[in-house]
């Protein structure tokens, strides 16, 4: 069995690929966030492919040019090095583009799988801490070495025995990685895992942080699906579940306080924190407008939720405007992505059943054009006043997540840049209901 180490910071891009390289290439997938400990796992087991953008890339290629070694490596990106076996993908950033590319360079240089390695797929062992033993219903295996060219699979949890978080903790302390299922249970574990988190998400008594987390679980698998199965009743379920456990956080009293704890310890990805904290700050802002109702506040959750969906990159959803785009180092393919993305959300959701009229109207125009094509030179008063209230408070939370724990003077910058930016209608209207909001919270 081929031995990938996939080098990446986007948690759900790191999901999809590890999820499908398993099923689809029959291989262990490791993953780490930077050279340093991609090479210190390279010190201790045997790699056959490594997986990385071009950016991430240059401390490993100086380890493999200097070791000399055959590991292969792929490199997101229109580059080139003298290293002997460096491959590149010339695209935009899709787990399938990278999945096509890392099966031909496996094929070309791999042995094929031992078959009874066919017949079982690995998946995390943090997965298993999500889903109650009792709801599982399939037979758990480890993965052993039965000698120098073949593994053996021994059955660790049979489908009627319950296992225990301690047991699982007993098994990652070992350095266990991942559990194997048998492939004909893949896709039944898969949907069962996606029920089980909309069940939790369903829970009204979950409460404060608890909330936030699990939420912020569903949503990561409800993008994980929609990009990598697509739309079905189990992606459809998943994401309803999530705007509407999404929908009770921000209603709680200490709903911000409680994002900001958990913000703070890393405890919520990029993407989430984003949809999160953008519609948050909304529905505080919204009580200053004549046209409040609770079907705009349903209708705000609903934008902050999908607005970049069909983003599966979380660092392509940082960037916000044009000069953003063309100074960014990324490749054109993922430069056409970000430019064409509210366009491509709106259409997402329209495939949505039970999305409120004018939802899609806003994602579209969520970066100043009509079309949701690019990003609007200067402010166009022509687009729903939804949509300017969205575009100031969505430049401010990317300000703010681009600062950790900013201060205030970092704050105040914030918004001198924001001021000197929205000057008409609405836009104005927003920002300053977003320094009176944050004024009476230092109160």
């Amino acid at each position: 069995m081929s031995q990938i180490l996939l080098i990446e910071t986007d948690e759900s891009l790191i999901k999809i690929l590890k999820l499908n390289m398993a099923s689809t290439l029959e291989c262990e997938v490791f993953d780490k966030a930077n050279g340093k400990d991609a090479i210190s796992l390279m010190n201790l087991i045997p790699i056959d492919l490594i997986i990385c953008r071009w950016d991430l890339s240059k401390e490993i290629l100086n380890h493999l040019e200097k070791s000399q070694g055959e590991v292969k490596i792929l490199v997101v990106g229109k580059k080139n090095s003298t290293y002997p076996h460096f491959y590149n993908l010339d695209s935009e950033i899709k787990w399938e583009n990278i999945m096509a590319k890392a099966a031909r360079i496996l094929g070309k240089g791999g042995d094929e799988p031992d078959p009874a390695e066919r017949e079982y797929i690995g998946v995390s062992i943090q997965y298993f801490y999500m889903i109650p033993a009792m709801k599982l219903n399939c037979d758990i295996f480890i993965r052993v070495k039965k000698n120098e060219v073949e593994y053996q699979f021994i059955k660790r949890f049979h489908a009627t025995e319950e296992y225990t978080n301690a047991e699982l903790d007993k098994y990652k302390a070992q350095g266990l990685k991942q559990f194997y299922l048998q492939r004909d249970k893949f896709k039944y574990f898969v949907n069962k895992f996606t029920d089980e988190l909309s069940s939790k998400v369903e829970d009204m008594s979950l409460q404060g942080t608890d909330r936030i987390k699990v939420t912020s679980q569903a949503y990561e698998l409800g993008v994980e699906r929609l990009h990598s199965i697509g739309i079905d009743e189990h992606t459809i379920d998943i994401v309803d579940n999530s705007i509407k456990s999404m929908h009770t956080a921000l209603g709680e009293e200490n709903a911000m306080a409680n994002f900001l704890k958990l913000l703070k310890k890393n405890s919520v990805s990029y993407a989430y924190s984003h949809a999160y904290l953008t519609s948050l700050i909304l529905h505080k802002i919204i009580q200053n407008f004549d046209w409040e109702s609770g079907l705009i506040r349903e209708k705000l959750t609903y934008i902050a939720f999908f607005h970049d969906i069909s983003l599966a990159d979380s660092e392509l959803m940082k960037i916000n405007h044009q000069e953003e785009l063309d100074e960014s180092e990324i490749q054109m393919e993922e430069k056409t992505i970000v430019f064409n993305h509210a366009m491509n959300s709106a259409k997402m959701v329209e495939k949505f059943p039970n999305v409120p009229a004018g939802v899609t109207t806003v994602i579209k125009e969520h970066h100043g054009t009509k079309n949701g094509v690019g990003f609007a030179d200067g402010l166009n008063t022509t687009i729903s006043p939804l949509s300017q209230m969205f575009i100031v408070v969505e430049d401010f939370v990317d300000s703010f997540l681009k600062s950790p724990n900013p201060t205030g003077s970092q704050i105040a910058e914030i918004f001198e840049k924001l001021e000197a930016r929205y000057n008409k209608l609405t836009y104005q209207q927003t920002l300053k209901a977003l320094m009176s909001m944050l004024q009476n919270k230092k109160r």
